[in-house]
């Protein structure tokens, strides 16, 4: 996802009641999540592979249970993919801190205004050299356009105040170096504030902010969580928790009483008492372009690997897995091409351990309170 993209899918938050996930449902079940690590070589596997996932179903057998308790280890915290908070000195009138999320090693702060799509949106850059300026509206070139430094740190515009090409009513955005090497940006969206008004914001926002260590909460925690995973995004908000890996794997929580989340469907079996949706793909090879809604949630027309297992009503939250086959990340393949899973896909790093269905048994829900999240999501 480009940092635009980004920018722009921020903006869109602000303006609905819960954020979306960050997997597109009929597309991931379809063609796989595309990550953004080198793209790997299909693997042909016996076609033996094939009946096996097909095969899936949830019996009470499938959960192989945890090791004995003489011989397993105490499980250690895996690391926590947002690891720091903001501090405020300063914000406009009605603005609260509401969420946090990691994209591509970047970690976006959003801050929104009651009753309002403004919103102020931090972005703590890795350590390091200045990135790239990137773009402004309308694909504008970005140029630094020096200021006077912000409470005795260096800065300079991205995309000033309007007027000018690349500038929008409403819009700033300043680049700031928060601390040696520690680059980031202060973006401030309210429509109908002056240039004067919305530079005297943004500068205001930028020198009180202050970076502490501070980890995101989930809620929810998983034992036995593979180390194979490796993490691509993580957000952490009151509506909603979705953390992504590039092997495939999703995980979204929303509260139960949040009906209409883009993963609510009408459920078709149970597991553990809980109602339940679960779909399994059983296509080998890439489905067709041109498919109905409907018609791509058919388990003939999903890739073999991806897999969906949604419980609701688990301790007051919706819990949602997903699984995508993605053949050739980063790469459309042709409707018609051969998809079997390689050992690298999240379905089959998860098999040994029982799949999603086992995934979730091993996972505690902690319910829709965040004072009773925790910062250890994952343990080994």
């Amino acid at each position: 996802m480009t940092e635009p993209d980004l920018r722009s899918r921020l903006r869109d938050l602000a303006e609905r009641d819960a954020p979306p996930p960050r997997i597109d449902v009929d597309l991931a079940l379809r063609r796989g999540r595309r990550s953004r690590r080198l793209r790997r070589a299909c693997a042909v596997v016996a076609p033996a592979l094939a009946v096996a996932v097909a095969a899936v179903t949830l019996l009470p057998g499938a959960d192989p249970g945890p090791p004995p308790p003489s011989v397993a280890p105490a499980p250690v915290p895996l690391p926590n993919p947002i690891t720091e908070q903001l501090e405020y000195g300063w914000l406009p009138d009605g603005y609260t801190p509401h969420s946090r999320s990691l994209q591509e090693g970047r970690v976006y702060f959003r801050v929104t205004k009651a009753d309002s799509a403004a919103q102020v949106v931090v972005t703590l850059f890795p350590k390091g050299p200045e990135p790239e300026l990137g773009y402004m509206r309308r694909a504008v070139p970005a140029v630094a356009i020096p200021v006077p430094d912000v409470g005795g740190r260096a800065a300079h515009w991205l995309q000033p105040p309007p007027p000018g090409a690349g500038t929008a009513d409403g819009e700033a955005r300043l680049r700031v170096e928060f601390a040696p090497g520690r680059w980031g940006e202060v973006e401030v969206n309210e429509t109908g504030l002056s240039a004067r008004e919305l530079t005297r914001i943004v500068r205001k926002v930028a020198a009180g902010v202050r970076i502490v260590a501070e980890p995101a909460r989930f809620p929810f925690q998983i034992s036995g969580f593979p180390a194979r995973l490796t993490l691509d995004s993580a957000d952490s908000s009151p509506e909603t928790a979705n953390v992504h890996f590039t092997e495939g794997l999703g995980i979204a929580l929303y509260p139960s009483d949040v009906r209409d989340h883009p993963w609510r469907n009408e459920p078709n079996t149970t597991v553990d008492g809980h109602p339940a949706h679960h779909l399994v793909g059983t296509s080998t090879t890439v489905p067709a372009d041109d498919l109905t809604p409907e018609e791509r949630r058919l388990p003939e027309n999903i890739a073999i690997g991806s897999e969906r297992l949604c419980v609701y009503d688990v301790n007051g939250m919706d819990v949602c897995l997903t699984t995508s086959g993605h053949p050739s990340p980063g790469v459309t393949p042709p409707p018609g091409k051969v998809s079997l899973p390689t050992p690298d896909w999240a379905s089959e790093i998860l098999r040994p351990s029982g799949g999603l269905l086992g995934l979730y048994r091993r996972m505690t829900v902690l319910g829709p309170h965040e004072d009773a999240w925790t910062a250890a999501p994952f343990l080994s």
